[in-house]
């Protein structure tokens, strides 16, 4: 997504980039809940 909104601006493009806004946050929770666990888990 970076590659495709850095140097321009389309109306198309950041239709599409917010579309999956909500995704991305539900996955990047994901990702920060599973290292807590496995730093959890190293202690």
């Amino acid at each position: 997504m970076h590659n495709i909104t850095s140097h321009t601006y389309e109306q198309q493009k950041a239709d599409a980039v917010y579309s999956r806004i909500s995704d991305f946050f539900e996955q990047s929770r994901f990702l920060v809940e599973q290292l807590r666990r496995r730093n959890q888990d190293d202690k």
